[in-house]
């Protein structure tokens, strides 16, 4: 129930933010290459999860804690932007079906080039590094379900004061806080997943240290990489706890 939960949250603006995304940069159609599709849905992860983040933080501002209002704005919103984005793809795909000239150097014109023996080498060298990233990201999380220092100091403090405060959720901000210059994009998108999943479970802020390994989100720092474990590289992938 929990994965099914947490799915809805983070598919729908996912899925409308690479929406957006293809269409503002183009060239995400069937005939794309492999690395479009990636790059696009790389983008996507942050700007989908950050403007969730964003709209949960003036939600706080002008309603309060969120409720089932939130969940049903939330959602409503993000379900009418996917409706609306494929209702204009499909209907930009009919007209460039039923045209008598098409473009030169379109889609159905091109055809796609075979890789080339260096860019095989990447693709593979790619795969392994998120295989790699994947596997040590899994770890991490399994060995140190809570994260590190910082986690338990910083980000997920400040999400369970906010999570728990109720109303008086800007108390997070007062002196006794530590770090209250730090921006809120990773304790708010903990507190979405625990808003969405009614508890503090631990697998919203792990899915937030996986985003973090493909972080495009516009934080205002990098995470520290002590948030599991300071002397281990391979828990950078998992510093947004």
């Amino acid at each position: 129930m929990e994965m099914a939960l947490m799915a809805v949250a983070w598919l729908v603006p996912i899925v409308a933010a690479f929406l957006a995304v293809s269409r503002l940069l183009g060239g995400a159609g069937s005939s794309a290459p492999m690395w479009r599709w990636v790059l696009h849905l790389s983008l996507a992860v942050g700007i989908g999860l950050g403007a969730c983040t964003l709209f949960l933080f003036v939600w706080l501002m002008v309603f309060g804690p969120p409720g089932a209002a939130y969940f049903v704005t939330e959602s409503a919103l993000g379900l009418l932007l996917i409706a609306a984005l494929l209702a204009l793809t499909w209907r930009e795909r009919r007209a460039s079906k039923s045209s008598p000239t098409p473009e030169v150097g379109s889609a159905s014109q091109r055809r796609r080039l075979p890789l080339s023996r260096v860019q095989k080498l990447i693709a593979a060298c790619f795969g392994i590094v998120v295989l790699v990233s994947a596997v040590s990201l899994a770890y991490w999380v399994l060995l140190m379900p809570h994260g590190g220092w910082d986690a338990w100091a910083i980000w997920n403090l400040r999400a369970r004061f906010i999570f728990r405060a109720g109303e008086s959720w800007p108390q997070a901000f007062g002196a006794f806080m530590p770090h209250t210059d730090y921006p809120l994009l990773i304790p708010l998108s903990v507190v979405r997943g625990w808003a969405y999943l009614g508890s503090e479970v631990q697998i919203a802020p792990a899915a937030t240290a996986a985003a973090g390994t493909n972080d495009t989100r516009p934080s205002g720092r990098t995470p520290p990489a002590q948030s599991l474990k300071m002397d281990n590289p391979a828990s950078m992938s998992a510093t947004n706890t």
